[in-house]
């Protein structure tokens, strides 16, 4: 599978770290080139820098080819764009981090998946039921 992350703080590289011991082709991509070389030397990964709203990066990871998008930057703004791109530009399934939990309702989900937006996750909303949970 051919995954990209964009991304590099603690959930991408959690995220990263799952799927590389998977052997998928995972893709990196953050503006901070020591966070990337950090994580590259800890895991078998390609890992891009610049911004993952660029068409231009997106295209260079080969956004045609993805099979899924997880955008985990500490945006959701980002998140939601860099999704919306991916889809329109090829991307299988796309993932967003949100924070917003107003997006997560019925009618805005079925908003963000006709723009593109497969599944928005919420740390703060798994955090909650994983509580509720214990």
């Amino acid at each position: 599978m051919n995954i990209i992350i964009t991304g590099a703080g603690a959930v991408g590289y959690h995220l990263a770290k799952m799927l590389s011991s998977e052997l998928h082709n995972i893709y990196l991509i953050d503006q901070c080139q020591d966070r990337l070389n950090e994580i590259q030397s800890n895991l078998d990964i390609f890992t891009i820098k610049g911004d993952a709203k660029s068409i231009l990066i997106l295209k260079e990871v080969k956004i045609e080819a993805c099979d899924l998008l997880i955008a985990v930057t500490s945006s959701e703004e980002t998140n939601l764009l860099i999704s919306i791109l991916g889809k329109k530009f090829g991307a299988k399934r796309t993932i967003a981090r949100i924070n917003n939990l107003e997006l997560t309702g019925p009618v805005n989900t079925a908003l963000m998946e006709s723009l593109g937006v497969d599944t928005l996750i919420s740390p703060v909303k798994l955090a909650s039921e994983e509580i509720n949970r214990l």
